[in-house]
């Protein structure tokens, strides 16, 4: 009879790759698992930060569309809303105003979003009689907005147009006079 002194087992620098290789493993994994929420939180907070951009101008678009009587500036719009109540849309250091009965509101959250710049373009119509608005009211506006929207990464620059052509031009006469 042989006798075998063998033993089964692994030795000790067996044991230590395999427990190399599941650190770099757990590392590894970790870094993935970070790198996969930090975008998630970058892309929840690009739509919050665009979303609350997206309610702002869309009030702005609303508002212009039934609205009359514009003054326009490169930066502020003053017109009639369609209850002839006076709108003021002006910008303020890092936000727009929009003013209604005197009363001012920012159109934005400024944790979500920085207004750099606000332009507006608009058309010029000439001549016309004075009770026919037709002829002389304002057409069309193109509205320029330079903004960051902060993200709790970062902050990520959008330039974004905006076109609307309001209602009144096809009133016959000035509703608010």
């Amino acid at each position: 009879m042989a006798s075998s002194n063998s033993m089964k087992g692994f030795t000790l620098l067996e044991s230590m790759v395999v427990l190399f290789l599941f650190i770099v493993a757990i590392v590894i994994s970790a870094q993935v698992y970070v790198g996969f929420m930090n975008s998630a939180v970058l892309a929840e907070s690009f739509q919050l930060g665009l979303d609350n951009f997206r309610y702002g101008a869309e009030r702005i678009l609303n508002e212009i569309k039934s609205g009359s009587n514009f003054t326009v500036s490169l930066s502020s719009l003053e017109f009639f809303d369609r209850r002839c109540k006076k709108i003021k849309i002006f910008p303020s250091s890092t936000n727009l105003i929009f003013e209604a009965n005197s009363i001012q509101v920012p159109l934005f959250d400024n944790e979500l979003v920085e207004v750099n710049s606000f332009n507006l373009y608009y058309d010029t119509p000439s001549g016309g009689n004075a009770y026919f608005q037709k002829a002389s009211a304002t057409k069309f506006f193109l509205i320029n907005y330079k903004i960051n929207l902060k993200t709790k990464i970062t902050n990520i620059p959008l330039d974004i147009w905006q076109g609307v052509a309001p209602f009144n031009n096809v009133f016959p006469n000035n509703p608010c006079f």
